[in-house]
């Protein structure tokens, strides 16, 4: 049984979530009002220990979800895990818990964004790779059931040649998600990036290097969830996601994976091409639709 520590955002919804789906609710206890509804179903490790610098929100979590230990500090976090997840806790710095297991080498997930900009993401990055400490990070979108088919036989459609990605509220914190579900599918390689938005919407227009577009949208004012149209060379495919507990699910047990077998899994790139993607989406935007190249 893998051993899991969650740190930070204890009182946040994907903290919660990933306890329901590691753990499940601890013998006797109801889930609170308000709390992510989903069912035990990632098997082979256990959250045994939670930190947060609110300890109250840890020690609910904690009793919720039947996680044995709350930690007063991260030299006792240690002391009960073989991993440590760090959870978005929505200020985009959540980063700032990593190093500290990172330079003790301890296998690390960083939820999403990995960092609040490039410098800080290349710089948790090498510090993984001085210390041997497998790291993970990135929108679990990335591994949504629905594009399932399609990322393990890419030749249904083809070579993508023209993409849409859409979702709803802010282009950084919110949009990572529409993103990484189209990256998921069409790769690395972006080139420039155009946002010919305005303050309500994020309208991107994406190049890659091999000529193929996508085009990101991300809206503040229009409601709906995540969506994504392909147009590949043998065919259209329209794509709806609407198994959270799927994503989630899939991408934690790639978490544990990481853990168990202490090598990374995903590339760690990724999420860096999605954070320098991102800042320059907010430079051309500040030029007025500049073209931007990364």
């Amino acid at each position: 049984m893998t051993k899991l520590a969650l740190v930070g955002g204890a009182a946040i919804y994907h903290a919660r979530a990933f306890s329901g789906l590691i753990n499940g609710l601890a013998s006797g206890q109801s889930l609170p009002q308000g709390w992510p509804n989903f069912p035990q179903c990632v098997d082979g490790a256990k959250i045994t220990v939670v930190w947060d610098e609110d300890r109250a929100s840890a020690e609910e979590l904690a009793r919720v979800f039947g996680i044995d230990h709350v930690a007063s500090d991260y030299a006792e976090v240690l002391l009960h895990c073989d991993g440590v997840i760090v959870a978005d806790d929505v200020t985009l710095n959540h980063c700032r818990h990593a190093p500290f297991f990172l330079e003790r080498g301890i296998p690390t997930f960083i939820d999403k964004p990995l960092a609040p900009d490039a410098k800080t993401a290349a710089g948790l990055i090498e510090l993984a790779a001085k210390h041997n400490a497998p790291l993970m990070s990135g929108s679990a979108l990335r591994y949504a059931a629905e594009t399932q088919e399609l990322r393990d036989d890419p030749a249904i459609l083809g070579k993508i040649e023209l993409a849409t990605a859409t979702g709803p509220n802010e282009l950084f914190f919110y949009g990572i998600h529409p993103l990484e579900l189209a990256h998921s599918l069409m790769g690395s390689g972006i080139a420039t990036v155009q946002n010919i938005g305005d303050e309500e919407q994020d309208i991107v227009k994406i190049q890659y290097r091999d000529g193929r577009i996508l085009m990101l949208l991300v809206s503040r004012v229009a409601g709906g969830g995540f969506e994504a149209t392909l147009y590949g060379k043998n065919g259209r495919r329209h794509i709806e996601i609407k198994d959270s507990a799927a994503y989630y699910a899939n991408q934690l047990r790639l978490i544990i994976q990481m853990m168990q077998e202490k090598k990374v899994l995903v590339p760690i790139e990724n999420a860096l091409e999605i954070i320098r993607h991102f800042e320059s989406e907010k430079k051309t935007f500040a030029e007025n639709g500049a073209i931007i190249s990364l």
